[in-house]
């Protein structure tokens, strides 16, 4: 925030598992050279352990921003709704491998909110879900509750948004 005050065209980009610098290109029209540096820093946050916490009680499941692909489906692949289940074998479809284990749930709905070209499964499976994201404004205030489509299409979103923190799910909202 200090670098952004004393430069306002100063560009953050933050980062977890970073897989989406391979198909960024692809989005941003730089396709098939190597894309440009998109931001003027780039900091990592695949560090922070609180962002990869995952809390489950009163029938809310909240994951933070740093989980992985890979975790996700183990997590919805270990529930008792059908509908967790199905969503855990989608998000399975996402990249390859290696992706779902570096990549993060929070940097693919990133990319879909960036371009919304986008194919992201994530976006479609979170939203099937009925999630909602938790993000921290660029003032530093933390909007809870805030519907994934909501996060994804809204550009005031987009502009105020310093950083995704978690997505939180309930029960299967079709029953089973």
């Amino acid at each position: 925030d200090d670098l952004r005050s004393s430069k306002p065209s100063f560009s953050v980009q933050v980062v977890s598992g970073h897989t989406g610098a391979g198909v960024s290109k692809y989005y941003n029209g730089t396709a098939p050279k190597n894309r440009v540096l998109e931001s003027d820093v780039t900091v990592s946050i695949a560090g922070v352990a609180e962002l990869r916490k995952i809390n489950s009680e009163n029938n809310m499941t909240t994951i933070g921003s740093n989980v992985t692909l890979k975790s996700l489906i183990a997590l919805l692949s270990s529930s008792k709704s059908e509908v967790h289940r199905a969503a855990a074998r989608h998000i399975g479809l996402v990249a390859n491998t290696q992706v779902r284990a570096a990549g993060t749930w929070a940097g693919n709905l990133c990319m879909a909110a960036k371009y919304s070209d986008f194919p992201s499964d994530v976006y479609l499976t979170l939203t099937a879900l009925n999630a909602t994201v938790a993000i921290r404004t660029l003032q530093g205030q933390v909007l809870a509750n805030v519907p994934v489509q909501v996060f994804c299409r809204d550009p005031e979103m987009q502009r105020n948004c310093s950083v995704l923190l978690s997505a939180s799910f309930g029960e299967s909202p079709f029953g089973g």
